[in-house]
């Protein structure tokens, strides 16, 4: 085959080529200031790991993930919850202290950052965390009653999401103020008589 005529079939081959994901190495977590907090605004608490291969059981779950139709919902009533999508949407995972030194010492903001992953995004997607108030280790049928899930920066509030509009090395990606939102059982014992006094005002107010 004449060189010229191989270079036009090899170029077509490569037009003919199906998009491949893109490969980029980034950074996500929140601001050192900006952690998750849970719904009385109290930060999640976990144990500092400079870096290396997450320790999943060292403080509360965090997934990076990209949306794949709508945001997860709130309410966790599901014990495998970390299963709820199709695990490809599932981009990288850490815990509350990584990121931080020293090493194994309590991290009290419920911050964490973790940098150089590298991960398959391209312009167009759109990214979120997953935070949980429990350790992936913890996750289990019988914690379900205290399980929790954020995606959003208040309770029952907006997700906080990020726009992919460029795969550059490296890109950072911050969420920042992510609060729970289903109360721990202990808080339900004042927040729903609360509730129940609030509806019979309205209902006495609208008669």
């Amino acid at each position: 085959m004449k060189p010229a005529l191989f270079a036009l079939v090899s170029s077509l081959a490569v037009l003919s080529l199906p998009d491949a994901p893109g490969a980029a190495t980034i950074g996500w977590g929140c601001h050192s200031d900006a952690g998750i907090t849970d719904y009385d605004h109290t930060f999640l608490t976990g144990i500092r790991y400079p870096g290396g291969p997450p320790d999943l059981s060292r403080g509360p779950l965090v997934q990076l993930m990209r949306q794949n139709g709508g945001i997860d919902n709130h309410l966790v009533t599901d014990p495998a919850a970390v299963d709820w999508v199709d695990p490809d949407y599932i981009l990288d995972e850490s815990h509350i202290g990584y990121g931080f030194g020293p090493p194994g010492a309590p991290m009290e903001t419920g911050a964490w950052f973790a940098a150089n992953r590298v991960v398959d995004i391209n312009p167009g997607d759109v990214l979120y965390v997953r935070a949980f108030n429990l350790p992936k280790s913890d996750i289990t049928p019988a914690s379900v009653a205290i399980l929790s899930v954020t995606v959003s920066d208040c309770p029952w509030g907006s997700p906080v999401t990020k726009n992919v509009t460029q795969v550059m090395n490296p890109e950072n990606y911050y969420f920042d103020n992510l609060t729970m939102v289903v109360p721990e059982p202990a808080t339900l014992l004042f927040v729903l008589p609360g509730l129940a006094i609030w509806a019979l005002r309205r209902k006495a107010v609208s008669r």
